[in-house]
Formats: structure tokens, C-alpha cells, sequence
């Protein structure tokens, strides 16, 4: 199964971290919990990463922990981020708000709110979303 070796040094918390290909190389998987959201590689490399892409599944992860094992493979336990394996999701989804008159500036949302009780439906917008 091809897989994806990344750097980064992007928070957990970050929708698009910066990442830093290191190489791709073909693993196994030798345990995985429901949905692949954590699983267990055995692979054999001397790279230095900290994060992975498994384009089979489509999904991003953080390696956990490295455990050494025999003829030069190591396990990796990996957890799923979520925020990256669905960004496309993140990125449209709408956003629904109630409350006073505020203008909120988060980098690159900006939403109104009007004083009335109604619901605003706005659509994320976005002048530098990058794509890996």
C-alpha cells in the first residue's frame, strides 16, 4: 500500500498545515480500529517523519508513537486528523449564527451578525486556501 512520509511542524489544530514530502514508500497495515481513524503501519525506512497520507483511504495522520522492531522495520501507531482528511468539508460548510451586531476578522472569515434572532447563513470565504 503506497504511503505518503510528511515533516511538519503545523499545530494539530491547523486546517492546512505545511507540509514538507519526504518520501513515499509502500507499508502494511497490521492493525487498524473502525474506519482507519487509528491505526498501526509496520514500515521500513530511516526517514525522519511525523506525519503520513494513505491515498487508498484518503486520509491524513499523525504518527503517535515508533516502536523499533527486527530487520531494520519499525511500527508506527498513527491517529487521524480529521481537520486535514476532510478539509474539503471544513472548508465549505456554512456557517450559522444568532446574536448581536459584531463583525468577527478571523483570518480568512469574516461574518456579520445582525441584532435580531433570525438565523444568517453565510458561506466560508476564502482569498488564499492552498490544496496539497
Amino acid at each position: 500500500m503506497e504511503i505518503k512520509l510528511f515533516s511538519t511542524a503545523s499545530n494539530a489544530n491547523v486546517l492546512n498545515k505545511n507540509l514538507i514530502l519526504v518520501n513515499t514508500i509502500d507499508g502494511i497495515i497490521t492493525d487498524y480500529e473502525q474506519n482507519y481513524d487509528n491505526i498501526r503501519l509496520n514500515l521500513h525506512t530511516s526517514d525522519n517523519f511525523n506525519y503520513i497520507y494513505i491515498p487508498s483511504f484518503h486520509k491524513y495522520y499523525f504518527v503517535d508513537n515508533v516502536e523499533m522492531a527486527e530487520n531494520g522495520m519499525n511500527y508506527y501507531e498513527c491517529s487521524c486528523d480529521l481537520l486535514m482528511s476532510f478539509s474539503d468539508v471544513v472548508k465549505n460548510s456554512i456557517i450559522k449564527l444568532r446574536g448581536n451586531t459584531t463583525v468577527i476578522h478571523n483570518s480568512d472569515t469574516q461574518i456579520d451578525r445582525t441584532p435580531t434572532n433570525i438565523f444568517i447563513v453565510l458561506n466560508r470565504v476564502s482569498d488564499n486556501d492552498s490544496a496539497l
